[in-house]
């Protein structure tokens, strides 16, 4: 067990040390601006009229808040879909988790060397609905088909960064830099409110229904989401219109 956190602290050094050695520019408060610093409150309500004001925005983040509903309950019911559903044991869940973290690593690695599509938003959708899918096959995979169930942790792993990542290159690009901090803090902060939330419905529903059936609704809700925002214009041009709407001060906001 020593052995095994000792990889957790090592590993996470990897992403400290280098903020020590890098200088990160304070971003400039815009003309105008209270000297007094604003309250984590009135920081909140400007990231929230914010997203209110860019619909495509809106519902961008409503559909990362979708996934924190969803998905997120699924995987930690993933021990109990190996056990009860799959009939495995533990090293059969070490397979379906290490299948998931080699995929979120090869699927960075892709993501890094292509690049993506020209638009981040048709890259992070098309992730979302690859997410779906391998979701899909964790919750339709016949019980004595622990390998397919394997595969589609995998494909959920490797199709993790093509969805997030962009997204929040999005954000990093587009959202005006003063506001940047309270749109990544306001997702932040209400997407972790709904992991609990998702699990307060996934475990009575997976008692009552199957552990496997919200498998397989988070899986249809990814695909359905990724469908609709593609064929939603606010979604779809985005980036196009970040120009017209993405640097603009919403008033009321410093």
């Amino acid at each position: 067990m020593q052995g095994i956190l000792a990889i957790d602290v090592i590993t996470a050094l990897f992403a400290i040390v280098p903020l020590l050695l890098i200088r990160i520019p304070e971003p400039e408060r815009m003309a105008g601006d209270n000297a007094e610093k604003d309250t984590i409150w009135q920081d909140f309500k400007a990231g929230v009229r914010y997203v209110l004001a860019w619909r495509g925005l809106l519902i961008v983040s409503l559909m990362t808040i979708g996934i924190n509903f969803t998905i997120i309950p699924a995987f930690s019911l993933l021990p109990l879909l190996v056990k009860e559903y799959f009939g495995g044991n533990a090293m059969h869940l070490g397979w379906v988790e290490s299948a998931m973290g080699i995929g979120m690593l090869l699927g960075g690695a892709i993501l890094g060397i292509w690049g993506g599509f020209q638009r981040n938003i048709m890259t992070s959708m098309s992730g979302l609905a690859g997410m779906g899918i391998g979701t899909l096959i964790l919750a339709i995979a016949p019980p004595s088909t622990i390998a397919l169930a394997i595969g589609g942790s995998l494909v959920v792993g490797l199709m993790t960064p093509m969805t997030m990542g962009p997204f929040y290159a999005l954000i990093q690009a587009n959202v005006a830099p003063d506001m940047q901090a309270r749109i990544f803090s306001l997702l932040s902060s209400v997407g972790s409110a709904m992991v609990p939330l998702g699990l307060l419905f996934a475990g009575p529903i997976a008692d009552l229904a199957g552990i496997q059936v919200w498998f397989l609704f988070g899986g249809a809700a990814c695909v359905m989401m990724a469908l609709v925002g593609i064929s939603i214009p606010a979604v779809r041009n985005i980036e196009r219109q970040a120009a017209q709407v993405g640097h603009v001060p919403v008033a009321g906001t410093p």
